[in-house]
């Protein structure tokens, strides 16, 4: 439950927390998260689907070539084709991070 509280009564209620045994971040935590949280920008259904596809995508790949310590001549090429499509993919991915970037004004990590 959070209880908003501004100036002397949040330090009151904060002593009286400590005083009945809960930690300050229990308290202070919600009401910290509550300000900091911001509604996502609106952003069309079909690229939300898009990059989660492609996200699968690249958890298989890069499943499959950490599964593989030493992988046979043959696989070297194929993975050299891989790493140049992956390049072009997180080219791609870049592009969008800074398209939403754009439309909130705020860099994602």
């Amino acid at each position: 439950m959070v209880i908003p509280v501004t100036g002397a009564s949040s330090l009151e209620a904060l002593a009286l927390g400590i005083a009945h045994g809960l930690p300050e971040g229990t308290l202070v935590a919600p009401v910290q998260d509550a300000r900091r949280r911001k509604p996502a920008p609106r952003v069309d259904p079909a690229l939300v689907l898009a990059v989660g596809r492609i996200g699968g995508n690249l958890n298989q790949i890069a499943r499959f070539v950490n599964g593989y310590k030493r992988l046979p001549l043959a696989y070297r090429e194929d993975l050299d084709t891989i790493r140049t499509g992956l390049d072009a993919v997180l080219a791609e991915l870049t592009a969008i991070r800074e398209a939403l970037d754009a439309l909130d004004g705020k860099p994602r990590p």
